[in-house]
């Protein structure tokens, strides 16, 4: 039998399942929380649950980090990696040569 997946039935598996799982895995807690604007998404106690799992690392709807608008088909990569690469790579001119880099 195939039913909805409710709010409350999102939360409890990110709290049963998922979360664990990156607890897990994220050691340092560098990893950011992305997902839609789909109604169980958009749950209140989900929204809060995640913002204190993941504070200021969450992509979203009403997120720390903003959902664009009408994008459903941006992934992380298109959304977030690029701008994250793109901050690290275009850094202050670098010195024109070596003596420079002395003073």
């Amino acid at each position: 039998m195939e039913t909805t997946i409710t709010g409350i039935a999102f939360l409890d598996m990110l709290q049963e399942f998922l979360i664990p799982q990156l607890d897990e895995d994220d050691q340092e807690g560098r990893i950011h929380f992305q997902q839609d604007g789909a109604p169980p998404h958009y749950l209140g106690e989900v929204r809060e649950y995640l913002n204190t799992r993941f504070p200021g690392r969450r992509i979203g709807r009403t997120a720390p980090i903003a959902w664009p608008p009408r994008s459903p088909d941006l992934t992380p990569l298109d959304f977030f990696l690029w701008e994250f690469v793109k901050d690290r790579v275009f850094v202050p001119p670098l010195p024109a040569n070596v003596v420079e880099l002395r003073t």
